[in-house]
């Protein structure tokens, strides 16, 4: 019984690693990006319900948090039907320099770092939804990038209304 399981091991591994052996580069690249770019999303948006002082921060901050958790799921559920091999949920180096940046930010400069670095996240987010919505090579990623896109313009929207308002713009 145990070389069974040894052998029903290996195979399962060689699978595994199969599944994202012939993943094409722009589909790696974009995992990755937004693997890492829902984590800053998450997590700076964590730290806003902490310390933002406007309303509308840390009402936008329950948005992010909502809206970037569904639709993780929904990435991992692509991923997985295009037999695309899931990123680990970690920041890269840019957006957990950015996170650490925000972290340490005081409280009395807190709110318009945070819509300063959600616009730029979801400026580049958009940007990045868009070529993979066009271009995108696999189908299940492709569909999630066009699902998703609107979702992240609207976020743009709301992140340049709030920062004139709070007077960042």
């Amino acid at each position: 019984m145990t070389r069974v399981m040894m052998v029903a091991a290996v195979i399962l591994g060689w699978a595994t690693a199969a599944i994202g052996a012939d993943t094409p580069k722009e589909t790696k690249d974009f995992a990755d990006s937004v693997a890492s770019a829902t984590q800053f999303e998450i997590q700076s948006s964590q730290l806003a319900q902490k310390y933002a002082k406007a309303p509308e921060l840390k009402a936008f901050a329950d948005q992010i948090i909502a809206d970037h958790t569904k639709a993780a799921e929904e990435f991992k559920a692509a991923l997985r039907e295009d037999g695309v091999a899931a990123p680990g949920d970690s920041m890269g180096i840019t957006d957990l320099a950015n996170y650490e940046r925000l972290h340490l930010t005081t409280s009395n400069s807190f709110d318009g770092a945070y819509a300063k670095a959600q616009l730029n996240a979801h400026e580049k987010a958009v940007g990045l939804f868009q070529g993979y919505a066009k271009n995108g090579p696999s189908p299940k990623l492709k569909a999630f990038a066009e699902k998703t896109l609107p979702i992240l313009e609207h976020h743009l929207e709301m992140i340049k209304e709030i920062s004139k308002k709070i007077g960042q713009t």
